[in-house]
């Protein structure tokens, strides 16, 4: 019994010191993989590199002498990297150069992102008095927290701006308007809906998406004038309907038109639109690119919110009978959760259905292809959650798996996010983006990004302690080595 005390007492005195000095949880090799993105309503526009030029949203537009301009969005996230990536730690966003000239808002910003998590901070110019405005913003990172512990180094964004005495034209370009509007720059790649992705070449054309061009001058600004938009490349895969255009657009008004993809020839095609446009800042012509693929692969993914059957089995060869979405859908039904009290949870269900139902051959029926799926994500607020229990990443020929999607508001007011589910299938585009919406109602402040897992959540969300994994595990081998050292003992 002598050796059972002394073990036992061993693990009680050896339990404070494991517990206070946990074992790394990844490899002395494991680094964070750091991507700083602008983005515009969660679509990341570009990449933003350290201290590179002020371009796209980072050169804000002309403000008024004592207002603020349009908020730039920049997203931090936290990508898996080699050997499964590592916490990122962060020091908060400041404004390094520039003084009142410029504005930084981290009410929402982790300071410590776990691998795929994702913070935000905002930019604006705030310029005192009239003239050109340069800034720079920064913040620290720990680059290899296991190598290099407390060892950070500086990212810098650089800034403009321009400071007005009195009102001028501004043009804001928008896709997708008025619902889930992303902001449009001038000659940037196509990203969120401009990209279209897969089409079959026999599925004809693509639902239009809206481009509106808008006068975001100040009451008193003068008119904004816009040329006809016209195709300069690639314009035959691609159709521009030009309906109610206009071009004279006094402040606050504005234009639209829309362009929808209809490829006849397999292969990426890539278009570019542009138009003149006055308000001496932005540039002129100014251009816009939009991108998709033709192809000629079967369709496969069904993506449905409502309750099923999902297949019709009476027949020799199963039929789809499901709903589907449409991809980057606005939120509706049980994808917009209503208002929601704080330390409540709403949820629904999300099928995904395989609808290559193969063929009756010959030698019988032959099932189709597998559907191949990646883990979903959540991009956004974080008052929404996934539980994959019992999610496959393949489903068979007419199969289909599920998940749960749940909305739990950590702070009051309109909170989203958007699902990104990654596929195999030809025909739709990857991922596809499921958009979620909710309203938090007197629920706590500062519902941010994931906890951080240093036992806190940060800003608001739900974190997690894994500081005495270690210990735990010390005393269950302890107690599991008490027998055999009994049976020694009575030897």
């Amino acid at each position: 019994m002598r050796y059972w005390a002394a073990l036992l007492l061993a693990a009680v005195l050896w339990l404070p010191v494991l517990a206070a000095n946990p074992q790394p949880t990844a490899p002395a090799t494991a680094t964070p993989n750091m991507h700083v993105q602008e983005t515009s309503n969660g679509v990341a526009l570009c990449t933003v590199v350290n201290n590179m030029a002020a371009e796209f949203g980072r050169a804000c537009p002309p403000a008024l002498v004592g207002q603020l301009s349009p908020w730039v969005k920049i997203r931090i996230t936290n990508e898996d990297g080699m050997f499964g990536g590592a916490v990122l730690n962060m020091t908060t966003p400041t404004v390094t150069t520039g003084g009142s000239e410029f504005t930084v808002a981290t009410g929402a910003f982790s300071n410590s992102l776990q691998v795929g998590a994702s913070t935000e901070f905002w930019i604006s110019c705030s310029p005192q008095s009239a003239g050109v405005k340069t800034g720079q913003v920064t913040f620290s990172y720990e680059e290899n927290p296991y190598v290099n512990p407390g060892v950070y180094t500086d990212f810098v964004i650089n800034l403009t701006g321009l400071g007005v005495a009195s009102p001028v034209p501004v043009i804001n370009v928008l896709e997708n308007f008025p619902l889930n509007s992303t902001k449009v720059y001038h000659d940037l790649p196509a990203v969120g809906g401009r990209q279209f992705g897969k089409r079959k070449l026999s599925a004809g054309a693509t639902d239009s998406i809206t481009i509106g061009i808008f006068n975001a001058g100040a009451a008193g600004a003068g008119d904004l004038h816009i040329g006809t938009p016209a195709w300069i490349s690639g314009n035959n895969q691609f159709e521009l309907d030009l309906t109610g255009f206009t071009g004279t657009l006094s402040p606050t008004y504005g234009t639209l038109f829309t362009v929808r993809f209809d490829p006849f020839v397999a292969g990426v095609h890539t278009a570019v639109l542009e138009f003149t446009q006055d308000d001496g800042f932005h540039a002129s012509p100014f251009r816009i690119e939009f991108k998709g693929e033709g192809i000629v692969e079967s369709d496969q993914i069904r993506v449905s919110d409502s309750t099923g059957p999902w297949f019709d089995n009476t027949g020799m060869v199963p039929q789809y009978i499901g709903t589907h979405l449409a991809e980057n859908a606005a939120a509706a039904g049980p994808r917009d959760f209503g208002t929601v009290d704080g330390g409540n949870t709403a949820s629904f269900t999300l099928t995904i259905a395989n609808a290559d139902v193969g063929d009756f051959l010959w030698t019988g029926y032959q099932p189709g292809a597998d559907l191949a799926l990646g883990t979903p994500s959540l991009v956004g607020h974080s008052d929404f959650s996934l539980d994959l229990t019992g999610f496959s990443t393949t489903v068979s020929s007419a199969g289909t798996v599920s998940l749960t999607v749940r909305f739990s508001p950590l702070a009051d007011g309109v909170r989203s996010a958007v699902l990104e589910i990654p596929h195999s299938d030809g025909s739709e585009r990857e991922p596809f983006r499921v958009n979620l919406t909710g309203i938090g109602q007197n629920a706590s402040s500062g519902g941010g990004s994931v906890g951080t897992g240093s036992g806190t959540g940060a800003g608001g969300g739900a974190g997690c302690s894994a500081g005495h994994g270690s210990a735990w595990w010390m005393l269950f081998a302890l107690v599991a080595l008490m027998p055999a050292v009994l049976r020694r003992r009575a030897a």
